[in-house]
């Protein structure tokens, strides 16, 4: 068993709630404890292409709200599910 999101974006608050590092850190850690999995984010690059991506790595904002906030709550492991080709 495991926890799996594939938005990014903090654990409790998401996309809809607020994204300021910590705020609710709190409940992240109780409901992960409480579960007793692991936590994995797995996101798609939306703002750059693989080749860009294996040369460049993850670049800013995608970083921060796809993998670092998610962290803050605890996440164990990013990955990198795909990114842009051409122009989709």
């Amino acid at each position: 068993d495991a926890i799996v999101s594939t938005i990014g974006f903090p654990l409790v608050g998401g996309p809809a709630g607020s994204m300021e590092a910590g705020r609710n850190v709190d409940v992240a850690a109780a409901l992960l404890e409480s579960m007793d999995v692991p936590y994995i984010v797995a996101s798609p690059l939306l703002l750059q292409s693989i080749p860009m991506w294996q040369s460049n790595g993850v670049l800013g904002l995608q970083s921060v709200v796809l993998y670092s906030l998610p962290e803050l709550d605890g996440a164990i492991d990013t990955v990198v599910l795909g990114g842009l080709v051409g122009d989709k």
